[in-house]
This record gives C-alpha cells, structure tokens and sequence, in this order.
C-alpha cells in the first residue's frame, strides 16, 4: 500500500535478487489461471531462460496484474471459451541486453483515448470491479527495476499486446 499511496516524490525502494525470469513468469501464469474456467492462458517462454535482477514476489504480482486485466478484457467480450485468448511470449530485444514479455489477448480493447490514462492511479474502466491500481503499480514498481510497461499494440475490439521489458542481469 505504500508503493500506491506514494505520489511519486519518494521512491519505493525495493529489494533486488538475481533470478532466472522462467521462475518468475511461470507461477504468475499458474496464479492467473487459478481464474479461468474452461480455457487457459497459453505460453512461449523460449528456449533461452533469462537471469534478471528484481524482486521475485513483485515482479510475479505485476506480470498476475497485466494477466488478470487481460482475462477481463476477454471475459467481457465473449462468453464461449473456445474464442478466449491470453498468450505471454518471452522474447530477447534484438540487442541481447533486454527480455521482453508481451502479455496478448483477443480482448476488448483499449480505446485509444484511455492509452495514456491506463498506468494512472486509480483510473479503471471496469466501474466498481477495478481499483485502478494494478496497473500503476506494476509500471512503479517495473520502474524500480530499471524494467518498463507499455502498451505495444491495442485496438477497440481486437485485443492488446502490454509489453514489459527488463534488462537482462551482466555477468
């Protein structure tokens, strides 16, 4: 609660171990999929596993809150599940120095207006079922790593791409 009440003129400090990213992404699909009924969130983690220097339990919660924004967005749109898409592919930059995770889904869409709006606290489009702070702590909190979250591709009606990126730990 503290991260979420902080205006941003002190920042959270937070506790940075070295891990590999597989040990962080995984349990957070396995907690979003503790949700769904009838369908599951599918993944590529890639053939290379990451090490990355965050910390583990914050980093899981951020990448369960883009996931359980996702399963919303799709829940919302259709009821069948054989429709319903949330996919999380683990990908390295072109440069080698960074890891992207790009959660995508088949969901309703982020109208363009609200792009910008997304990451503030407090903001929800989901009226009383959102507190609108999921997303604004995961951008903190990713920030702290020296990692960002961005919207990569949204349109109204056929899903969003949210990217994170974190740098990839020296050796």
């Amino acid at each position: 609660l503290k991260v979420a009440r902080d205006r941003g003129q002190n920042p959270t400090p937070v506790a940075k171990q070295c891990f590999l990213l597989q040990d962080v992404v995984r349990p957070a699909i396995e907690r979003a999929n503790r949700r769904i009924r009838g369908w599951s969130i599918t993944h590529t983690l890639g053939q290379d596993d990451f090490t990355v220097c965050v910390d583990p339990l914050l980093t899981t919660e951020c990448i369960v809150n883009v996931l359980n924004n996702s399963i919303w967005a799709v829940e919302q749109k259709t009821k069948r599940s054989e429709n319903k898409l949330v996919f999380v592919v683990v990908r390295p930059s072109e440069s080698g120095s960074e890891v992207r995770i790009d959660i995508e889904d088949n969901g309703l869409g982020i109208p363009i207006e609200n792009h910008a709006k997304v990451f503030l606290r407090f903001f929800t489009t989901k009226g009383s079922g959102g507190s609108g702070l999921g997303l604004y702590l995961a951008k903190r909190l990713l920030t702290a790593f020296d990692g960002t979250i961005t919207i990569a591709r949204s349109s109204r009606g056929a899903g969003t791409t949210m990217r994170i990126i974190l740098p990839v730990a020296k050796e």
